[in-house]
């Protein structure tokens, strides 16, 4: 026995000891009351004493009934946590599933959580830690496909699950997810202000590209004028769908992603049929399977 184990057994005696010398306090109380003569104050406490008495029996009997038999007699309704520790368990079970784990209160948890920040606050103070880990994990993933066995193996269970698993319905739920929170047009906007910086940082670049295409009989500052006026246009146009929420464009993009959504997640469509045959494919292809 550690010396853990031993602190609890000397604390679990003491805790058995103390109700039982006050047990015996209350009984020897009672007798001494028995040999005196009556009165008022004798009354009371020997009423005390003999209901201080039955209360501790009480108790005795409560909690040892719940674990075993009292004195190892097999009276009715006794030992019942032994019987019944099944139906405890998933009543238990049931009561935490009910009032815990429903979706409205994971969710208000996890909100009050805020388990990304406590992630990249891990992640920074062992980030050190975490770069190791990964280059030994990198360098071993490397080694280890440089044998035939793991690339046989990786053939085998991988790619070629990967070829019977329909992965378009998937694709459309993920896509549903996405159109159901509003991440899309999230996306949208952030493609839209990544066309504006590229127009913006290649504008010499679109300019050549128009003066070499323009008749040679047109002035440059002509060329110039149109490509300015372009450029704001679109600029102006991807802005536009940048800031507002309603834009024609944005409802168009909206009603597209939902019915590509949808046509994923139907097996049955010629979307589906047609991204079931590029994952096919590109399963089959010699770069991957290399």
């Amino acid at each position: 026995m550690g010396p853990e184990e031993a602190a609890q057994a000397l604390a679990l005696r003491r805790t058995k000891a103390i109700p039982l010398l006050l047990l015996g306090l209350m009984a020897a109380v009672f007798v001494w009351t028995l040999t005196l003569d009556e009165s008022t104050w004798v009354g009371y406490l020997r009423a005390f004493a003999e209901a201080a008495m039955v209360g501790a029996l009480a108790d005795w009997f409560a909690v040892v009934a719940l674990f075993r038999h009292p004195l190892g007699i097999p009276i009715p309704h006794t030992a019942i946590i032994p019987r019944r520790k099944d139906e405890i368990g998933d009543a238990m079970a049931r009561f935490v599933r009910t009032h815990f784990l429903t979706p409205e209160t994971l969710h208000r948890r996890l909100q009050d959580a805020a388990a990304a920040r406590a992630i990249f606050g891990w992640c920074s103070r062992h980030s050190e830690s975490m770069a190791e880990a990964l280059a030994r994990l990198l360098t071993w993933l490397i080694t280890a496909f440089e044998q035939p066995v793991y690339r046989r193996f990786f053939a085998r269970n991988v790619l070629r699950r990967l070829r019977g698993l329909p992965t378009a319905p998937a694709a459309g739920r993920l896509l549903q997810a996405l159109a159901d929170n509003r991440h899309h047009q999230a996306l949208f906007s952030e493609i839209m202000r990544v066309g504006i910086s590229l127009l913006e940082d290649h504008k010499e670049t679109i300019r050549a590209q128009m003066q070499r295409g323009s008749p040679w009989w047109v002035p440059e500052f002509v060329d110039q004028r149109i490509y300015d006026q372009m450029v704001e246009r679109i600029q102006t146009q991807l802005l536009a769908m940048v800031l507002d929420a309603e834009h024609e464009l944005r409802v168009v993009f909206d009603d597209k992603f939902a019915r590509l959504a949808a046509d994923l997640t139907n097996p049955h469509s010629a979307r589906a049929r047609r991204f079931e045959q590029i994952k096919a494919a590109l399963a089959e292809h010699p770069t991957v399977r290399a």
